[in-house]
């Protein structure tokens, strides 16, 4: 049970705004509720409910995007009354976060915790029907504002951040995500399980002897999250057991004296799950752990994983035994009007009153968008775009799909997004490390022919033809031609 659900109110109190509400400590205490402004006596509820039903009660709130939210935080063996993790979940104002203390700095939790509450300050002030693009430099510029807080008010303090801000635009529910140090943004659609963001430790640093430096990383990367036996560990080599020892190791945290958050979108779907990880359950657990976990669909997936977790660090024989915090936070993406009470339990847990004003000066949101046009290509069709800097999107059969953009703009659709990116030496060598998805450079008078014939970085299911689909770029336009596929190619555009 949560030692405290709080939502900080701002300004006066006003109707539905709820206070703090402290559960029992000591066996036989009642609980008591401090600085109450609610119409209805939350006081009464206590007296009539138990207290998981208050917390459900509490996280029944008005939700406009109809999410459905779970948290869970446990402290470390090591220190069980001191969590240096830190969670926040306000589906009223679309926000989700998970802040992970530094081991080792000094003052880890009063980092994790400066960090959040000034970023949720932040996002709450972006409004939901926000455009993308400034949710995406609010999302960024919170997070750079709050390293600065932390490198001032808690010296040699520092936090790793994983936080979403959910928004609506045209119609499209969408996952604005940022993120410094290695705690995780996932997205499950449909049967497949997939990590947004990259970890940003040493193997992200590193500088291998390989010709194409950013497979070889991931490659180190998916390798030691299925270490699971010593037979495992054994088989790494001596450079993949170097990154191993030193996996806790982070190139970036919130508390540096500048950061440049990764920032990615999701645009979302029906049934998706979001799930934010801190270390402590992603090193705890392997990748298939994680995986078979998330798929045997329990009540509550945020306690599930943090208790698989924390059962596995107090296992000493186990090879992945880390001591550490261990938060995760689960957002579904529910049908309109089923969004229901989440769960949220934990030692440093918030719920922040959503106070929505303007954005910050010169940040006015885009209130309507055009409806996107399909553009069916059957049949050796062709389409000759102009891009404008928003991604053009391209649908392969069963759903997959293909961005034609800048690396900057491009959406992350889930497990299906690969991307086709417009100029391959406008990207930086360290924004290409950052990617999860595939890429293909494409110059001024190049084309790429797509298919399972020659998939490149790209994954193909069979549905795709052997030579599907052709994109060039030719005189500034994009010209996109299916190459009479069996199944199809559409584009669409907005």
């Amino acid at each position: 049970m949560a030692d405290n659900i709080s939502e900080i109110p701002k300004g006066p109190p006003q109707e539905g705004h709820v206070g703090k509400v402290v559960f029992p400590t000591k066996e036989g205490e009642a609980p008591r509720v401090e600085a109450i402004h609610t119409a209805e006596s939350i006081q009464a509820a206590l007296a009539k409910r138990s207290p998981d039903q208050v917390l459900e009660m509490i996280a029944g709130q008005e939700n406009p995007l109809s999410l459905k939210s779970f948290g869970s935080s446990e402290a470390s063996i090591k220190h069980p009354d001191r969590d240096e993790d830190a969670i926040a979940i306000d589906m009223r104002s679309g926000i989700a976060m998970v802040f992970d203390g530094v081991g080792g700095a000094t003052d880890g939790d009063k980092a994790s915790r400066a960090a959040r509450n000034l970023t949720a300050e932040r996002l709450n002030n972006i409004p939901l029907n926000t455009d993308p693009e400034i949710a995406k430099n609010s999302v960024r510029n919170a997070l750079q504002e709050a390293s600065q807080k932390v490198h001032t008010e808690v010296p040699g303090g520092g936090s790793t951040a994983t936080v979403v801000k959910f928004i609506e635009s045209g119609g499209q529910r969408r996952a604005i995500i940022g993120q410094v140090g290695d705690s995780r943004a996932y997205i499950l659609r449909g049967d497949s399980l997939r990590q947004i963001t990259s970890d940003q430790g040493l193997v992200s640093l590193a500088k291998l002897d390989k010709p194409d430096e950013i497979v070889e990383q991931k490659r180190i990367g998916l390798k030691l999250d299925q270490v699971a036996t010593p037979q495992d560990l054994a088989n790494l080599t001596a450079q993949e057991r170097y990154f191993w020892d030193n996996r806790n190791l982070i190139d970036k945290m919130v508390g540096d004296e500048t950061i440049e958050p990764q920032i990615y979108q999701v645009a979302l779907q029906d049934g998706d799950r979001i799930i934010l990880t801190s270390d402590g359950v992603h090193d705890n657990l392997t990748q298939a752990e994680i995986d078979r976990i998330v798929k045997s669909n329990p009540p509550d997936l945020a306690k599930a994983l943090t208790e698989k977790a924390k059962a596995r660090s107090q296992d000493a024989s186990h090879v992945r035994h880390k001591p550490d915090d261990i938060s995760a936070v689960v957002v579904d993406v529910e049908p309109r009007g089923q969004a229901s009470a989440g769960r949220v339990e934990g030692n440093q847990i918030n719920r922040f009153d959503q106070q929505q004003s303007a954005p910050p000066d010169g940040e006015k949101p885009t209130q309507t968008e055009k409806p996107p046009q399909v553009h069916d290509l059957q049949g050796g069709k062709e389409i000759t775009l102009n891009y404008e800097g928003k991604p053009i999107k391209v649908i392969l059969p069963a759903g997959q799909v293909l961005e034609v953009g800048d690396p900057r703009n491009l959406n992350i659709e889930g497990s299906d997004l690969d991307g086709i990116i417009i100029d391959r030496s406008d990207l930086k060598t360290n924004d290409l490390r950052r990617n999860e998805f595939g890429y293909k450079g494409l110059r001024e008078g190049e084309k790429v022919i797509l298919g399972r014939l020659s998939p490149g970085r790209f994954r193909f299911g069979t549905e795709v033809s052997r030579q599907h689909l052709e994109i060039s770029r030719e005189k500034g336009q994009i010209v996109i031609r299916d190459l009479n596929s069996k199944y199809g190619t559409k584009v669409e555009t907005s």
